[in-house]
């Protein structure tokens, strides 16, 4: 994977030119761009959003829509760049003030003075709570003052001053106590609108700044801010729309990048090189959590943007990542088959870690349609593994995801298979909570005709208690009498004289429902 903040490399062909975008304040970044790329698509890489910028190059303004090679921009064109006036900035004028308040305190001071330690911390937690109250004049007030956060350089103010290791320890002390304050944006107070929600576009951009000076991804506070990120995107209260106007591309580049560091984090796990030491349950799982969210959100932006997205750097990043986790679940299940001594020995079960780290993994892989024809051949060369996987998953693991394994149902053994039918069923409820269950009194003369009268005018909570069953003019009651009364009904159903089914004639195994009419 490529750093956050650094442009995957293209190319280098005749279809290709490098772009050199200055900002106002004189800051340069370089760009590769094709050709047939547009002016928006060059400049949603900046991450401010192509619709906020304006791009200038020989003294005009470019079309957003036109492409590089329409407008015949040259090998190391400079490209002017300054930001439109926005529709929200009149809402988020005290939110652009507070921001270059923080960014002034941060960076206006020499590295080596003590600053006021709380400083930061204040100017954050006020500017949050104003985000807060600015939502009670309008909804959209808390998206504003996140992307004007996150546009007007405060976070890479702190993010350097964070990393810099030549400013004094109180002053880094504080900027990571500023950044924290979005670990847990919102106040006690439970008048006020939560702010948390919003907070997704900034915690991306934080993530990224802090990860650029942290390319193993261990920082301590890169780490929380990822956790935080994929707790957000998790919540059933987040939507798409709490995305606001931050550039969808450049949003999948850096979810593309925060999927690669979880995926990292589980091949590692997979694969069994942390030496003799073990790796704490809780990280394993969040791992695993932070994976399963940003896949989950990646799909999405996967299916807003354009039909080329194959062809863009994060796309092939994204394509890797996933087959290196299929990588991963192969070499498991190989080592897994090798410890079967012979094929007629019982299969042993999987540990409950890998156990969980596998199910999850190929579940959501199984997501991914670009892996459907790897993931079938790897599952149906590793049988046994995959058969004792099921047999080792209970109904936890089912219940969390079911789909990917009855797709390839035919790939397991026989045993696999009835366990899997078996965890399929409602589990009874017992105890206090049990239904009362649901009677029948049948009488032996007329089995279908009673039967099918219960059953039809039953609800389906009803039929999901228990069954008791009782014939008439008879005492005995019991799992027995169920048991008999399933063996009759059976039988009965398939019994060639009431012509229920007809026999297909072309093959005499199948059966159909007798669409004529049939006496019981």
């Amino acid at each position: 994977m490529a750093p956050h903040g650094a442009a995957s490399p293209e190319p280098d062909d005749a279809g290709v030119v490098q772009l050199l975008l200055r900002n106002i304040d004189s800051r340069t970044a370089v760009v590769r761009a094709r050709r047939e790329d547009t002016v928006g698509e060059v400049l949603d890489r900046l991450g401010a959003g192509a619709a906020e910028l304006r791009a200038v190059h020989g003294g005009r303004e470019l079309p957003l829509g036109a492409t590089v090679g329409e407008l015949g921009l040259p090998r190391d064109a400079t490209l002017h760049l300054s930001y439109r006036l926005s529709s929200s900035a009149p809402r988020a004028g005290a939110a652009w003030g507070l921001a270059s308040e923080i960014a002034a305190a941060a960076a206006g001071a020499h590295p080596y003075a003590p600053p006021d330690a709380s400083s930061f911390h204040k100017l954050v937690v006020r500017f949050l709570a104003s985000a807060s109250s600015a939502a009670a004049a309008h909804p959209r007030a808390i998206a504003d003052h996140m992307d004007a956060f996150r546009r007007s350089g405060v976070i890479d103010v702190l993010a350097q001053l964070y990393h810099n290791s030549y400013a004094d320890e109180e002053r880094r002390s504080a900027a990571e106590r500023a950044i924290r304050c979005f670990l847990y944006p919102d106040a006690d107070d439970a008048t006020t609108t939560p702010v948390k929600p919003w907070t997704a576009p900034v915690l991306v951009e934080l993530c990224r700044c802090i990860g650029i000076y942290s390319p193993a991804g261990d920082d301590e506070l890169y780490i929380a801010l990822r956790a935080t990120l994929a707790t957000v995107l998790s919540d059933p209260k987040w939507t798409p729309e709490h995305w606001h106007v931050v550039p969808r591309r450049w949003l999948a580049e850096q979810l593309t990048w925060l999927a690669g560091d979880a995926a990292n984090a589980i091949v590692q796990e997979i694969a069994g090189v942390y030496g003799s030491w073990s790796v704490p349950a809780a990280a394993i799982r969040g791992n695993l959590a932070e994976f399963k969210t940003f896949s989950s959100v990646l799909r999405q932006q996967v299916l807003e943007l354009d039909v080329d997205t194959r062809l863009h750097p994060w796309r092939v990043g994204l394509s890797q990542m996933l087959v290196s986790l299929l990588m991963a679940i192969n070499d498991s299940m190989a080592r897994f088959e090798m410890t079967l001594t012979s094929p007629e020995s019982t299969l042993p079960k999987w540990t409950a870690t890998s156990l969980e780290t596998v199910w999850i993994v190929l579940a959501e892989l199984d997501e991914w349609p670009d892996l459907h024809g790897e993931m079938r051949a790897m599952l149906a060369a590793h049988r046994s593994a995959v058969s004792a996987l099921v047999l080792s998953a209970g109904r936890d693991e089912f219940s969390e995801s079911i789909r990917w394994i009855t797709r390839h149902r035919d790939v397991l053994e026989f045993e696999a298979r009835r366990h899997l039918a078996m965890a399929m069923l409602p589990e009874l409820v017992s105890g206090s909570y049990a239904l009362l269950p649901f009677e029948m009194l049948i009488d032996r003369a007329r089995l279908l005709p009673d039967t099918f009268g219960y059953i039809a005018h039953a609800t389906v909570q009803e039929l999901r208690a228990d069954l008791s069953v009782a014939f008439r003019h008879e005492q005995a009651t019991g799992p027995g009498m169920l048991r008999e009364w399933m063996c009759l009904v059976f039988q009965a159903l398939f019994n060639p004289r009431l012509v229920l089914f007809s026999a297909c004639p072309h093959d005499r195994r199948r059966f159909f429902i007798n669409p004529g009419e049939f006496a019981f």
